[in-house]
């Protein structure tokens, strides 16, 4: 048989199953890498379903087309969604991220049924709609979910305490607030409530980092009586494919850089792919550090007071590539001997991986997202600024070394007279 002959007919042996992404590179990375692992150690075929706007970000064009992704994964773009037609101008982060699903599922039915139904499908957590759609063509359905599993089981028993309590939910005492964790209440619990729906549960998280949080969930007399498909506890899912798609000269510069300095004495300042501090923030970050005198690579972004998920849709995109023009004056020419700063819009999505095991890092301050704490052996402080963050944040302190808790509540600026004597 001639080798085209013998790779088709590879191909039909192989199951074959989609994923569906939602919006943001977050969400992407981990369901992007999660289809490689189905492809690369499980041998299945993958269909990648990307649900996109009508101005994509470039950030994320880079990494769906990326030369080294496997050649049974396949991406596909279902057809463009014009967010400006479908999305209220007022609307907050996930009634945009839904109200975008809504309009981009309209060509999924047909999606599907071109790809001859799918053995399953693979939904993001804020893509449960799709769940509509395979329970109609009888395709089995996954949710795959990139939050905490301490915050899964908060998810799974909100439709209950939803039901149950009388009141606002805010208004309850304890750690887990309502207003930190969610953008909508509604979209949220839309979501949550759906999960019973699926053949199962994804989880981007490891027994190692949640060993207690997974056994609760799967054990414990209380949520045994709550709804839910079974757990797959399937993490780390992290982006580390950096000699595959290449170094840009940024990337370069950051490395040769990094390779000068002493051993284990670098701090890495990265809030996320789209985390966005406000101008006091982004101040009082540049002044710490100055005054610190410590080493650091620090990914910046230009500050916006309007939201700490401003650039979730645009990440790459329309991003100011010159700091002197958001950062505090004469701050770079300062710290020059010390620090490097590296504008987020030349910071490819695979070089935080590449730094967080560079040999002269030994700390990091993120925005927290629990999928970071897989380096545990590295000092961390945490940046609580949205979404489940309050959470995890909380749920660190108990692992790493050190926190730094939200500057709303615990942070103390620098005072003047500190300032004055610089």
């Amino acid at each position: 048989m001639p080798d085209n002959a013998s790779a088709v007919a590879d191909r039909g042996n192989k199951p074959h199953v989609a994923v569906l992404a939602n919006s943001g590179l977050g969400h992407v990375v981990p369901l992007l890498e999660f289809s490689k692992r189905l492809v690369v150690g499980h041998g299945f075929r993958v269909t990648f379903l990307v649900v996109t706007t009508v101005d994509p970000t470039p950030a994320q064009d880079q990494l769906l087309n990326a030369p080294g992704l496997p050649h049974d994964l396949h991406v596909l773009t279902l057809p463009a969604v014009d967010t400006a037609s479908v999305v209220p101008e007022d609307s907050r982060l996930l009634a945009c991220v839904c109200l975008i699903v809504e309009a981009s599922l309209k060509s999924l039915k047909a999606t599907l049924i071109e790809l001859s139904y799918p053995r399953a499908l693979v939904v993001d957590l804020f893509r449960t709609q799709a769940l509509d759609v395979t329970g109609e063509l009888g395709i089995p359905a996954y949710s795959i979910c990139t939050m905490s599993a301490k915050m899964l089981a908060f998810s799974l028993y909100l439709p209950t305490l939803d039901r149950e309590v009388t009141g606002e939910l805010v208004d309850l005492p304890g750690p887990i607030r309502p207003e930190d964790l969610l953008d909508q209440y509604r979209w949220f619990l839309y979501h949550v409530s759906r999960f019973p729906m699926a053949a199962g549960i994804f989880l981007n998280t490891w027994e190692g980092l949640e060993l207690c949080p997974l056994r609760v969930l799967r054990e414990d007399s209380f949520y045994r009586q709550v709804p839910a498909p079974q757990i797959h506890a399937i993490g780390p899912l992290v982006h580390e494919d950096g000699d595959a798609e290449g170094l840009r000269s940024t990337d370069i510069e950051s490395f040769a850089w990094l390779d000068r300095q002493p051993e284990e004495s670098i701090v890495l300042i990265s809030l996320g792919s789209g985390g966005t501090l406000t101008m006091e923030q982004q101040v009082e970050m540049a002044w710490g550090l100055e005054l610190s005198q410590q080493r650091f690579l620090w990914i910046v972004r230009k500050p916006t007071d309007a939201s700490a998920s401003a650039t979730f849709f645009n990440v790459g995109r329309d991003e100011e590539d010159d700091p002197t023009k958001y950062l505090p004056q004469g701050f770079q020419e300062k710290t020059r001997e010390v620090g490097m700063v590296v504008p987020s819009v030349k910071y490819t999505w695979n070089k935080d991986a590449q730094c967080s095991k560079a040999k002269t890092e030994d700390s990091r301050i993120r925005q927290i997202s629990k999928a970071e704490t897989e380096d545990s052996d590295r000092q961390q402080m945490t940046w609580i600024a949205k979404s489940q963050s309050q959470i995890n944040g909380k749920d660190l302190i108990k692992k790493i070394s050190l926190d730094r808790r939200s500057m709303n509540e615990d942070a103390q600026g620098i005072n003047d007279s500190d300032r004055q004597d610089q």
